[in-house]
């Protein structure tokens, strides 16, 4: 009988150091807090589809989710402001467009997300998300019209 490994991983590092709740990051991964909550305690296998919905899900890179020993060396590191922010101009589209049963052809969704990068990049952080959302709102509104 072949023994089964678990590999640690670093999904509860990189989720607290993200700023999320087990419940937000189950919310972003499309899973259950439960299955997350497995999934940082190694009780769980981190199967190649879970390295890549919880990289996604937290913004990373998958190799991120592995070990520290296991992380590649020599990379350059990258704390570009304006691609982080893409990302979460993305993410809070996605959710909207999903709350509120809308769809986009990825052209108009890639138009929309350019559309809100120049129009709220320069705004301070706490007023960015209600804009993202009332900009999305506008659009979709003004597409349909």
């Amino acid at each position: 009988m072949i023994e089964k490994i678990r590999i640690k991983n670093r999904l509860k590092e990189l989720r607290q150091k993200s700023g999320l709740t087990l419940d937000e990051l189950a919310l972003r991964a499309g899973t259950s807090q439960p299955q997350i909550f497995r999934l940082e305690r190694g009780e769980r296998d981190m199967s190649l589809e879970w390295i890549d919905r919880l990289a996604k899900a937290l913004h990373c890179r998958p190799y991120e989710l592995l070990p520290e020993e296991w992380q590649p060396e020599n990379l350059p590191q990258t704390n570009d402001v304006s691609l982080n922010y893409v990302g979460e101009i993305i993410e809070t589209v996605e959710l909207w467009l999903k709350d509120n049963k809308k769809s986009l052809s990825p052209k108009n969704k890639a138009q929309l997300i350019k559309a809100l990068y120049e129009e709220t990049f320069d705004l301070p952080k706490n007023e960015r998300s209600e804009k993202i959302v009332d900009f999305t709102k506008f659009l979709i509104k003004t597409k349909a019209s």
